[in-house]
């Protein structure tokens, strides 16, 4: 344990003293690493949106077509429950760069915010209708295949009450992240790394710290360099060096000065 947290603590600080874009808004490599990104949970999202509310300045500042899955995932949450932010990220960040990821936690958000609708107004009609059809038939594969997610979004999106289908066991319910954390931990102990990177990657999807340190560590050994960048801001995240900013380096939470008088 010991060590594990000498090694985060040298990571966090090598990349606070060395002013790598990881805390900025740079594209360092964050999309080459090859291993996949936490789909986060919409209810940790919001824990993190709630928690450090960054100025608009500051937020599509350190925003950037260059961001991993897990980050834009954060990012566009943000703009999900904050619209006003959104002309100037989609100014900033293009549409149908995200569109061609076809990373469905992505497109997960930007469904949302169609159905919510107001969130590409900054598009032409012509161009704005694009989006929504991609999105529409993206939507009408997904949910085909992906049952739980289908329900998830429908009620996210505005339903009022839970379809009958929330009953069948197979629809409804959640992970059981205590017992995905003590998996990836006997794989761990046993040497088989990669497999317990994926069951931490699971953990770390609900902001559980454990999960979010357990990928940080694993990442670099069996990624390399290329994500190392990416190891870095789970360490961010994780609140395990220092509190939760997940922004950047050295930006302050909008209500900062609020906090301060209470």
């Amino acid at each position: 344990m010991i060590k594990k947290l000498f090694f985060l603590t040298v990571l966090f600080f090598i990349f606070v003293g060395s002013g790598s874009p990881v805390f900025a808004g740079g594209v360092g490599d964050e999309i080459g690493c090859n291993f996949p990104d936490a789909v986060f949970n919409y209810s940790y999202l919001d824990s993190l949106t709630n928690s450090f509310l960054p100025g608009d300045a500051d937020f599509i500042s350190h925003s950037s077509d260059g961001m991993s899955s897990g980050k834009t995932q954060i990012f566009l949450w943000c703009v999900y429950r904050n619209k006003r932010v959104a002309p100037g990220f989609f100014k900033k960040i293009k549409m149908p760069s995200l569109l061609a990821r076809k990373d469905d936690a992505i497109n997960s958000i930007l469904w949302l915010m169609m159905k919510r609708g107001g969130y590409f107004s900054g598009a032409n009609p012509r161009v704005g209708e694009s989006y929504e059809s991609s999105l529409s038939s993206w939507w009408e594969g997904y949910r085909t295949v992906h049952p739980r997610e289908e329900l998830k979004l429908e009620l996210y999106s505005g339903k009022s009450e839970l379809p009958q289908k929330a009953m069948s066991n197979d629809v409804y319910g959640t992970e059981d992240v205590d017992l995905a954390l003590r998996q990836g931990m006997i794989e761990e102990s046993s040497g088989r790394r990669i497999d317990a990177f994926f069951h931490y990657l699971r953990v770390a999807g609900y902001g559980y710290q454990i999960g979010l340190t357990g990928v940080a560590l694993l990442l670099p050994q069996l990624g390399g360099d290329k994500c190392v960048s990416r190891s870095a801001y789970y360490v961010l995240l994780s609140g395990s060096i220092a509190p939760v900013n997940w922004v950047g380096h050295e930006v302050k939470n909008q209500n900062y000065a609020l906090q301060k008088q209470k």
